[in-house]
């Protein structure tokens, strides 16, 4: 007894006292916005850096993620910035918000933005240039917005909804 008593002491210790295994902080990039769009036919996207192409949501991060040198972490994203062409093309619109809807680690209480992409420009990255982080400047421009009905807050939610 006083044998199975140590043992179990020392693996208890043992399992305590070990480091853990996943990656740290500052090896993980979180997201705070994610801008999509289409261009010619095909969807076009990003989560601050420079637009890459994918067939998906899921193809867009993992090539998002290729260029990293971090772990790209999404679920902090609060803004959603949809190109202007995505918007009104139906059939990808749907494609996209049932992606959407499918991944967890996205929020549903994410807002939703719309912006017309005039060239191959990502928004999100310009707002960074601009010394703006842009999905705390995005929120912040609604929200701190007196002017604005409370109707046209529009989020993911809303969105999958409707």
């Amino acid at each position: 007894m006083q044998t199975r008593k140590k043992a179990v002491t020392a693996l208890l210790c043992a399992v305590l006292l070990c480091g853990c295994a996943g990656r740290e902080l500052e090896d993980r990039t979180f997201a705070e916005a994610m801008e999509l769009d289409l261009r010619d036919g095909e969807l076009w996207g990003g989560f601050g850096g420079p637009l890459v192409k994918g067939a998906s949501v899921e193809e867009i991060q993992k090539t998002s993620q290729e260029h990293m040198d971090t772990c790209l972490e999404l679920g902090h994203v609060k803004a959603i910035v949809l190109g202007k062409s995505l918007t009104e093309d139906a059939a990808w619109m749907q494609k996209v918000l049932l992606e959407l809807e499918q991944m967890p680690v996205i929020s549903r209480n994410s807002l939703v933005f719309r912006h017309d992409y005039e060239r191959e420009e990502s928004y999100l990255e310009s707002l960074k240039k601009q010394g703006k982080t842009p999905g705390e400047y995005l929120l912040d421009r609604y929200e701190n917005n007196p002017y604005r009905a409370e109707e046209e807050m529009t989020s993911l939610g809303d969105l999958l909804n409707f």
